[in-house]
Order: structure tokens, then sequence, then C-alpha cells
């Protein structure tokens, strides 16, 4: 289902354009492989005779032979692809990167940029001390068993190539596996809720590629291989199994309940509007809500993608915007919250800015008034009585506005630094009548059949 979500920069784009884009990356990829390949397949020979004698236990004239050679050939071609691979990588992770990051979310993005910086570096690192030093080792101990018990050696030159390079591919993709796995972890991709995904398709694409690579001379370990990759790539995971996520302002399991006792998972989104909203970070939000910042979403591409990463991966019910209701947010980002079932609204604070041209020591009241009024999933009989532990607990005003019938403040009308206002139509309450009569304070009704 979310795979249908809207990001910020997405445009409508023919099936036909992305294989034609496809097409031109790949084609570039091709052929700086092709003319890799071209150029190993020219120094091949020279490579293979001095990994020959560095890898052979013994010397290469008299214990080494050719058995099969159709299998040197193809062991041959197996170097030039690894060496031509390896040339190609940057050109391949560049195309990848840019092919990609427009359909992708900012921590996807993320992972998949670590992945093509960290891979190289880390794989050929562990491939070159394999070949140059770990299975040079490895054969010299075989070679002084097979003498100490009298045997004459001979051994097949295509075997020993064949078996140090298919490790180096196993190494490969082992390594391969375990970034995705780290960096995905890193980057708040794998949680509780995701390890199962992950799991299933890390271990099947590994496991199931080295199952087909491993040659017939390696069948009798490759099991232990296998079970070993797995334990390293499971390794791997478990720092990451039990999350629940990087940066989660609402743990799971919390949130309101409702009406209906279902649970309901809020986020208040403080957009400041490109600075033309009063900030919420100092307003104490109500237990079981979650929060989330933002400087002008309806102006960036960037913070909506966050937001909507977020709002995902935090499976929130209802998102909240502190300046406007949501409706002048794009439609991308709306219709992505309409397929995730969250329900989208606001708490108009930009209305409120706009009638407080002068400094008060109210603003704060202003916002938790604002939140004090919201609706869903607080019932509408509750409202006054929010609002009145708000202005028993707060710097008391002169004055109180309110206006039954909208709610909402005349069109121009400019609050005094001593005033404040009432959001939400209706009475006013008896309670707060009462409130006002004990403290001194007046209360005004904007509503043109009558006043306070």
């Amino acid at each position: 289902m979310t795979s249908s979500l809207l990001l910020a920069r997405d445009h409508d784009t023919s099936l036909q354009a992305h294989l034609d884009e496809f097409a031109a990356r790949g084609g570039l990829v091709l052929f700086t492989l092709v003319i890799s390949a071209v150029f190993w397949w020219w120094n091949a020979d020279t490579i293979i005779t001095w990994y020959l004698a560095k890898l052979a236990p013994c010397q290469v004239q008299s214990c080494l032979r050719v058995f099969d050679p159709t299998q040197w050939i193809a062991t041959r071609w197996m170097l030039i692809m690894l060496l031509s691979l390896l040339v190609t990588m940057p050109i391949l992770s560049w195309q990848m990167v840019t092919f990609s990051s427009p359909g992708l979310l900012p921590k996807e993005r993320l992972w998949m940029r670590r992945i093509l910086l960290y891979l190289p570096i880390i794989a050929g690192s562990v491939i070159v001390l394999t070949l140059l030093y770990g299975l040079p080792a490895l054969f010299a101990w075989g070679h002084e068993m097979n003498t100490s018990q009298g045997l004459a050696t001979r051994y097949d030159a295509s075997e020993l190539l064949l078996i140090a390079f298919t490790i180096a591919w196993v190494e490969g993709l082992l390594v391969l596996a375990i970034c995705a796995v780290l960096a995905g972890g890193i980057t708040g991709l794998i949680t509780t809720y995701s390890v199962g995904w992950w799991r299933v398709r890390v271990h099947g694409f590994t496991l199931g590629l080295m199952w087909l690579m491993l040659p017939e001379s390696l069948a009798g370990v490759r099991i232990t291989i296998l079970i070993i990759s797995a334990i390293l790539i499971e390794a791997s995971f478990a720092p990451f199994a039990h999350r629940h996520g990087l940066r989660m302002s609402l743990q799971s399991g919390r949130g309101i309940l409702d009406s209906e006792g279902g649970l309901r998972r809020i986020c208040i989104v403080d957009c400041r509007c490109a600075g033309a909203c009063p900030s919420m970070a100092d307003v104490q939000l109500p237990g079981g809500i979650g929060a989330h910042s933002a400087g002008a979403l309806c102006l960036s591409h960037e913070e909506r993608d966050d937001l909507l990463e977020r709002v995902r991966d935090e499976r929130f019910s209802d998102v909240l915007i502190s300046g406007c209701d949501g409706s002048p947010l794009p439609f991308q980002l709306r219709d992505s919250f309409a397929i995730l079932g969250t329900r989208l609204n606001g708490l108009n604070l930009l209305t409120g800015s706009a009638a407080r041209s002068q400094s008060s020591p109210l603003e704060s009241l202003d916002l938790q008034l604002a939140l004090a009024s919201t609706v869903d999933p607080w019932p509408e009989s509750s409202i006054r009585a929010r609002q009145l532990a708000l202005l028993s607990t707060h710097s008391r005003p002169s004055r109180i506005l309110h206006c039954e019938t909208t709610g909402k403040l005349p069109w121009g009308y400019q609050l005094r630094p001593d005033e404040v206002f009432l959001p939400a139509p209706g009475k006013v309450g008896s309670e707060i009548m009462s409130y006002a009569a004990e403290s001194g304070i007046t209360v005004s009704n904007f509503d043109p059949a009558g006043a306070d």
C-alpha cells in the first residue's frame, strides 16, 4: 500500500520514459564495463602468472598443471569480470544513486548512499587481504600436510584460481549484505516492525546467490559457508531487531483513546510558516502526543518528505499542522496521508498571530488555547473545561473574548496585549463566567445577537 506514496518532487512520467532513462544509464555502465574488460583481457595472462606465483604453495613449474582447458578459460574470464566490476563500481554507484534518489524517502536515500560509499572500501579491503594473504597461507598449510605424509603433490592451477575467485565473490556478497543491514539499522530503517521484511530479503538474496556461485569443488563446505554467512548476517541484525526507531517522539503502543476506545497516535507539527507563525517549542503538549518541527512545509520539498517518512514509520493516525488546517499543503502530501489512513487537520495559529500585532505575555496562552479547542479525539463538550484549566494556570488576562456562532475573531480585529480569545463556537460556560467574575475579568461576545 505504501508503494503508492507520492513524494514532494514526484511528477507523472510514463513507464517508457523511466525505461529510456534506465537504458541510457545502463548503457553508460555497460560501456565502461566492456572497456575495462578489454583492458584486463590484454593483461590477464600477466596478472594470472603473478598471482599463481603468490598463491601456489610450491614451485609453479613443478607442481601446477592444467587438467581441464575449458575450466582454465572460464577462470580467466572470471578474473577479467571481477577486475572490470571493481573498476566500474564508482560509475555504477553514481548511476544507481542518481536514478533511484527521486523515488526514495530521506532515510532510504541516506541508506543507499552509505552503502555505495562504504561497500567498495570495506569489500575491497577484505577481498585483497584474503586473496593476497589468507588463501596463500591456507594453501601452504594444506601443502605441508600433504608433503608430511609423503604424497607427491600435483595441483590444478585452474581449480586453485577458481576457488580463490569464488571466495572473493562470496566475500563481496557477504560484505554487501552486512553493510546493507548496518546502514539500514543506523539510518533507522530496520526496527522491530520491519526486521522480518529485511531478514527475508537479505538472507534470501545473499544465501541464494552463494548457493549458485559455489562450484562443485567446494560442495563439501558449501553448507558450512552458508551457515557461517547466515550467522554473520543475523549478528548484524541483532543491535536493531528490538529497536522501535531512532527518533520516535511517541513510543509504540502509546497515544490517546478516543470516544470509541480506539488508540489515536497524534503528531503535532510545529510548522513556523517561514517565520509567520509562532513556534510551539515552549508549549507543554499533552501526554501521549508526538511532535515534529518544520520551518515551512509548503515551501520545502525535503521537509514534506521528512514528515511523510516519520508519519509512516511511527504510524501516526492524526497529524495536526500548527499554522493552518492542512488544506494549503500540496496534493502529493495530502494524498499520501490519505493512503496511510492518517487524518490531517490543523490549529490555524496563523489566524491568531495575525490578530496580535503587539507583543504580549499571553502569546503562549494563545497557542495552548488553540490546542485545547481541538475536538477530535477530545470531546467537544469538554472544550470549555480545558480552556478554563489553562486560564487558571497562566498569566491572567483583563478581558476574555469569544464568538458563540463562529468561534473565530472578526476579520481585522487586533487583540490588545491584555486580551485573550477563546476559540471554538458555543456559549462561554458557567465555569468560565464564574472564574471571570471572581477574578474581575471582562467577558465579551462578538456575536451580533448580544454580548455577555
